[in-house]
């Protein structure tokens, strides 16, 4: 059943009443006998009124703000105001406003959205002042919650409105044959979950489950060909096999899923049984020796940049002052620390220590990501308890070589790959994940290091990227699932067989059937330009990238709705807030103003050139064709070859049921019309810079009919003035 704002007044309630039992306590424990309830303060006043006999009980929110509010310290003791420090007047005001609402609780009131809102607001705020900040969050929670559904509510009509692709004769509609995961359906998400975090799995309890159980972080990730290529080379490895590569760098660029390829070493030597994993991961280590690990495989996680180069302190009273002394407490506590203590008291990189360490403690596996993030800190410093610059290299070379000697550990690294790809030549990589000029030159140093030992690694091919956003986004289809997906590709592909020089070639080859089958419910042509042209700029971070923006856009069309048998360009809701932010980050700014005039949005030039004809709007023909041009031509700008070309915009916008003659007329109105669309050449663009048609109608537009009639008059006359003394001249002449 659905939760009401009842319920979540009351949940509120229940969380709020051992916060203040315990602030109260404290704050009047020095003034009461031992071993007596504070609430015999209350029992107090009310004798003092007659009455009497009433049971007062600490956990009761009504007593507790009775507390907070009636100054009754002060009417048993004079001058007496314990709270006043603490929560001051404001924090009374906030218990005034939480009495009211406990009485409206305790009496059936009901709750609008607003008020119940205000409510959590004031107790989160409230127990904040009182010294409560893990409760606060948890209120917080509530009120985030609510907050999210409420702007469903108010978002769903411009979702419903957004959500303009047509339905298709005879193909079900996407939404009934594949449904995306609970979390994105519902928009109980955020972008940061698709940024996996080694350190928050590893060492804390903030991982979200899909990344810290690893069963459901399997069922949620797809197995590319690298990815298994990966996990068949560190099982062999960690069971001794001689042959298995000892050290692998993950090589991949920003966000290319390098981090999440650390996870799945994690989760695999967790000694989580073979059989409790999906089916696809136990098909894959069925044919290893992968019983043999059991529960023996010891875990280290180093990740840079939340290793601080001033060294730390852990929970047992150990003094880590360096990486390799943050390595070997991770194997094994403050005994195996002590086998590299004095290597990490001096700052030095252990040398046989390091061996004799990796010997002890087999089988191992031993990640380290953001070794550049940590390298880079210690640059120009000579004061740091994490040693030199310097050291880190030797470190890294030492490192490599003793685990290369030691049967049964696996040592993988995470460094960005170079942007020219060549992995013989240990150029730069991303200058943003490197951090300037000191990251880069750690990361140089480190991939001349690691490089010599390390075998290079490459988790996903451009043709597997889809399977892992649809697994991540979507559930697995059913056998009826399956028989829609085939009869969509199929009608896709016979409309493009019916309109041969509308779409490309390539989608009218036996290939494509098959790819929209494998991409569904995203149409290729979709992804293409995802990982094409997006992928081509700087802040975006593909796989990473993609999932954040196809996450907002599903859940938009999935709210709105949507019913048409493919998620593709036209389909992308541009006008709807989340939507819109999550595609123009990767833009300037100035982007926002070109969408709400030109593209979508309830006043954009499409839907009013569609409004005006029926032809167009029953399918919302203008718009659809304004977005694909919008999406696919955006990341080109600035490139030689900007624009899409005439058949791409067909391709991400034509569905069953469109007669793509009518494209050209609607591309040829929205040229008309708009003010940043482009076309030359057969390519179509919008652009920053208004068109030189548009700023010559606005020119036009602003002019008085008065002005155009006497300047056309003027310029007649002139004209036959000049006429006039030329036949003067030729009669003279004459």
């Amino acid at each position: 059943m659905a939760t009401s704002n009842r319920d979540r007044i009351g949940k509120m309630f229940e969380l709020l009443a051992p916060a203040l039992d315990d602030f109260i306590r404290r704050s009047v424990s020095s003034k009461i006998p031992e071993g007596a309830s504070w609430t015999s303060l209350v029992a107090m006043k009310d004798k003092k009124k007659g009455i009497e006999g009433k049971k007062y009980e600490p956990l009761d929110p009504q007593v507790q703000l009775r507390m907070l509010t009636e100054n009754i310290p002060h009417n048993v003791t004079p001058g007496w105001y314990p709270f006043d420090d603490a929560i001051g007047r404001v924090g009374q005001g906030y218990a005034k406003e939480l009495r009211e609402a406990r009485n409206d609780w305790a009496h059936n009131k009901s709750f609008s959205d607003d008020d119940a809102y205000r409510c959590l607001d004031t107790a989160e705020r409230l127990l904040a002042a009182i010294g409560a900040p893990a409760v606060a969050d948890d209120v917080k929670a509530i009120r985030l919650g609510l907050r999210r559904l409420t702007a469903d509510k108010d978002d769903r009509k411009v979702l419903k409105s957004a959500a303009v692709t047509p339905e298709s004769a005879g193909l079900r509609p996407w939404r009934e044959v594949l449904a995306p995961h609970d979390d994105v359906a519902t928009g109980n998400f955020q972008a940061a979950e698709f940024a996996a975090d080694l350190y928050k799995v590893a060492a804390t309890h903030d991982a979200g489950k899909d990344y810290a159980e690893p069963v459901q972080f399997f069922a949620r990730t797809y197995l590319t060909e690298g990815l298994r290529d990966l996990i068949d080379r560190a099982v062999r490895r960690l069971v001794g096999d001689p042959n298995a590569s000892p050290v692998i760098n993950l090589q991949t660029n920003f966000g290319g899923g390098k981090t999440h390829s650390m996870l799945a070493l994690w989760h695999l030597a967790s000694g989580t049984p073979l059989g409790d994993y999906p089916q696809d991961v136990q098909d894959v280590l069925s044919g290893m020796p992968f019983d043999e690990l059991a529960d023996g495989v010891r875990r280290v996680a180093l990740v840079g940049n939340h290793i601080s180069p001033a060294g730390s302190i852990k929970d047992d009273g150990t003094e880590v002052n360096t990486i390799w002394g943050e390595l070997a407490w991770q194997l094994g506590g403050r005994e195996a620390f002590a086998m590299v203590a004095t290597a990490d008291a001096d700052r030095t990189p252990p040398g046989k220590a390091l061996h004799d360490l990796l010997s002890a403690h087999a089988p191992a596996v031993i990640l380290i990501d953001e070794w550049v993030a940590y390298a880079r800190s210690l640059v120009a410093r000579e004061d740091l308890a994490g040693g030199t610059f310097d050291d880190q290299f030797t470190f890294a070379q030492s490192l490599t070589e003793a685990v290369k000697g030691t049967p049964g550990v696996l040592l993988a690294i995470s460094i960005p790959a170079s942007e020219s790809g060549d992995d013989a030549q240990p150029v730069a990589g991303n200058a943003e994940e490197v951090g300037g000029a000191h990251g880069l030159e750690a990361l140089q140093r480190l991939q001349n290091v690691v490089r010599r030992v390390a075998d290079q690694w490459r988790p996903a091919s451009p043709n597997e990227a889809y399977h892992i956003v649809r697994q991540r986004l979507f559930v697995a289809p059913d056998a009826d699932a399956l028989a829609s997906i085939s009869a969509t590709a199929r009608g896709f592909v016979e409309m493009y067989h019916r309109h041969v020089d509308d779409f490309p070639r390539e989608a009218r080859g036996g290939g494509y059937e098959e790819r929209i089958r494998q991409t569904y419910p995203i149409h290729p042509e979709l992804f293409d330009r995802l990982y094409e042209d997006w992928s081509s700029l700087e802040r975006f971070q593909r796989t990473r990238g993609v999932l954040r923006l196809m996450n907002t856009v599903i859940h938009a069309l999935w709210v709105g709705e949507d019913q048409s048998p493919l998620i593709m360009p036209a389909s992308i809701p541009m006008g709807t807030a989340a939507v819109n932010s999550e595609l123009t980050q990767y833009l300037q700014d100035s982007w926002k103003a070109v969408i709400d005039a030109d593209v979508d949005g309830p006043n954009a030039e499409p839907v009013k050139i569609d409004a005006g004809k029926p032809l167009f709007g029953q399918r919302s023909l203008t718009r659809r064709l304004a977005r694909t041009v919008f999406f696919g031509a955006a990341p080109t700008i600035g490139s030689a070859h900007k624009g899409l070309e005439t058949q791409r915009v067909f391709l991400g916008t034509a569905t069953p049921g469109d007669v793509p003659g009518n494209f050209h007329s609607a591309l040829a109105a929205l040229a008309d019309r708009a003010t940043y669309f482009y076309s030359a050449g057969g390519r179509y663009w919008y652009d920053l810079q208004a068109n030189i048609s548009r700023r010559a109608k606005d020119l036009a537009e602003r002019m008085h009919p008065e002005d155009v009639h006497a300047e056309i008059a003027r310029r007649l006359a002139d004209q036959a003035k000049g006429l006039s003394e030329n036949c003067v001249g030729l009669a003279e002449s004459v």
